[in-house]
């Protein structure tokens, strides 16, 4: 796949990117903790991965109808991706799982890419969903 000439970092497209490679990743690892014998319900955990999917490829046509900007799209990808996060590890751990830190990747994308009321609005709600 070649790069792109041109990379705009607020522009919402990487992260739905990034978003398909960690719902990948993470259907994987599941299933291969399952295979290893793992006990904890990860139906729940594939039903979650399905809705985050599902709202990806919905994404595109949100932004075309409803209009919104790329600050707007992009906060909204980031409380849904912290409110995704957090189901998966209600499911499987809690914070003692890997995953944990899917926390903080996505405070670091909203403190570099969102103004400081925003990023201490996604700090709250992670915060919440500890």
């Amino acid at each position: 796949m070649p790069l792109p000439s041109t990379f705009e970092i607020e522009s919402p497209y990487w992260l739905r990117n990034i978003r398909w490679a960690a719902i990948a990743g993470i259907a994987v690892l599941v299933a291969f903790a399952r295979i290893l014998g793992t006990q904890f319900p990860s139906s729940p955990i594939f039903v979650v991965l399905g809705l985050l999917g599902l709202w990806n490829l919905l994404l595109p046509w949100i932004e075309h109808r409803f209009q919104a900007s790329a600050k707007e799209l992009l906060f909204l990808q980031l409380v849904t991706d912290l409110l995704a996060v957090t189901l998966v590890l209600w499911h499987s751990g809690g914070l003692l799982n890997p995953f944990a830190g899917f926390f903080i990747v996505t405070m670091l994308v909203s403190g570099l890419l969102l103004n400081s009321l925003l990023t201490v609005f996604i700090a709250g709600l992670a915060t919440l969903c500890v």
